[in-house]
């Protein structure tokens, strides 16, 4: 069957034989409980204002004969904004299945806007879509990373589900990432 998803500024809409949270069973609520205890978590949403950024790749190096891996620190901060705003949700610690949704807001270019007597004005050749780096998967993984480190889930391999869109902010302070956590029934 096919899964229509539309992504704009905003919203975004998935529109087809089913609602992407479904766990595929029943509708009746289950009184399952977590490995530790926790109740099932319906919803988790929060908004991180800040500059969405990548996950990078690690970096190999080889120095005095020996070769080694790092992870550049790039995103150590924003992964940290993200720490922060999920906070209340830490040490969640569910071994259930999850459904994710983030709608990333990435600050616009100065390139994007006129200059002088306009200035402030989006030219009328800036893109309407955000089409450039960085990439969606590199910023998903940023989220997930963090997500992960708080304990909300135990492995990020338990999202059955990712919808992410990434668009441009209105204005430089309202970029971020839009996060929605579902936890869903174990059938």
């Amino acid at each position: 069957m096919e899964r229509e998803i539309f992504c704009q500024p905003g919203s975004v809409e998935a529109r087809g034989p089913r609602d992407g949270i479904s766990s595929g069973g029943s509708t009746r609520r289950s009184k399952r409980r977590g490995s530790r205890g926790n109740p099932i978590l319906g919803l988790m949403k929060a908004f991180i204002y800040g500059h969405p950024k990548p996950q990078p790749r690690p970096r190999a190096f080889a120095r005095g004969g020996r070769a080694g891996i790092y992870n550049p620190s790039n995103a150590d901060e924003w992964k940290a904004q993200i720490a922060h705003g999920l906070v209340r949700y830490a040490n969640s610690d569910l071994r259930n299945p999850f459904f994710l949704r983030l709608d990333f807001y990435l600050p616009r270019p100065k390139s994007h806007y006129r200059t002088g007597k306009y200035a402030g004005i989006l030219k009328d050749t800036a893109p309407f879509q955000h089409i450039s780096t960085p990439d969606i998967d590199n910023l998903t993984k940023a989220v997930m990373d963090a997500i992960t480190v708080l304990n909300i889930w135990k492995d990020d391999s338990q999202v059955m589900s990712v919808h992410a869109c990434k668009s441009w902010s209105e204005s430089p302070d309202m970029a971020g990432v839009d996060i929605t956590i579902k936890g869903l029934e174990i059938e």
